[in-house]
């Protein structure tokens, strides 16, 4: 993997490679391997290194040669799904000596948090795909809720308190208030989208600066995010530039508590991220 900077004004080019050796304890198939070569990109990614070229993979078969063969086959393989879009944008850049303390802890967390992947695929499945603002909006939402429901309180009341209310309500129901009630509030006890938002009210201030209301902006990102997904009333919703830049947001605030998962320092976390002006969204 390697990236690459220009620098104009002496007509020079500087280019950093980074050589990534994989060892195992066990034999791993080529999807295997592709998985964790992906997941090391994404890594990188997410610090803020990129890379857009064209991923080649060199394999052969070593002392191996078949009949009419000089020498041992190789075979060379191309693969978009690994390959990231041009043009990127970062708000969190580190270099290698930001992470020198910790990089050991940060890798195996990254690999072995299976809870984390919904999360980072959401958020960086635009780093390989041309997504509509749309798509990237809603990506962000979905990546915070599955973020919060699998790290953070997913649930309004204590279990058992819980079993108590709901056998109180469907105990004073008729049969066909029962089975609407079963049906439709299977989650009741799981915390609203604006409510999970809530909770990473201070992440909302680190990312976002200016002076506004923090449950005005929560409102309508609850808003914009139930017309898209229910295609309701457009009311009091983003849209356009103020949708892609709200949705900017959202995705800062999802990798500052990757970032802590991980074992990220939270000195550095708040020192590398480019906040956001409110004024810049919302022109009045």
């Amino acid at each position: 993997i390697f990236c690459k900077e220009n620098f104009s004004k002496n007509i020079r080019t500087i280019e950093e490679y980074y050589e990534l050796k994989f060892f195992t304890s066990n034999n791993l198939n080529l999807f295997d391997f592709l998985n964790y070569y992906r997941k090391t990109k994404l890594l990188l990614n997410f610090c803020g290194q990129h890379h857009s070229a064209i991923d080649n993979f060199y394999l052969k078969e070593d002392n191996l040669i078949y009949e009419n063969q000089d020498e041992p086959l190789s075979m060379k393989l191309h693969t978009s799904t690994l390959n990231f879009m041009t043009n990127p944008s970062f708000d969190f850049v580190f270099s290698y000596n930001d992470l020198i303390d910790s990089y050991q802890n940060i890798f195996e967390c990254w690999f072995n948090n299976k809870k984390l992947e919904d999360s980072i695929n959401l958020i960086s499945e635009k780093s390989f795909l041309k997504l509509s603002g749309e798509t990237y909006f809603l990506n962000t939402c979905f990546s915070l809720e599955t973020l919060h429901r699998k790290h953070f309180k997913n649930y309004v009341y204590e279990e058992e308190n819980y079993k108590q209310l709901r056998i109180g309500i469907i105990e004073k129901l008729n049969p066909e208030e029962k089975k609407l009630f079963l049906e439709k509030l299977q989650f009741a006890n799981e915390p609203s989208f604006r409510s999970r938002l809530k909770d990473f009210n201070k992440d909302f201030t680190i990312s976002l600066k200016g002076d506004y209301k923090p449950n005005n902006i929560i409102g309508k990102i609850v808003d914009t995010r139930n017309y898209l997904v229910h295609r309701g009333e457009k009311k009091n919703i983003l849209e356009n530039i103020e949708m892609t830049k709200v949705a900017k947001v959202i995705e800062n605030v999802v990798k500052i508590n990757i970032f802590r998962l991980i074992g990220v320092d939270e000195n550095k976390i708040q020192s590398k991220i480019k906040s956001i002006n409110y004024d810049d969204i919302f022109i009045s």
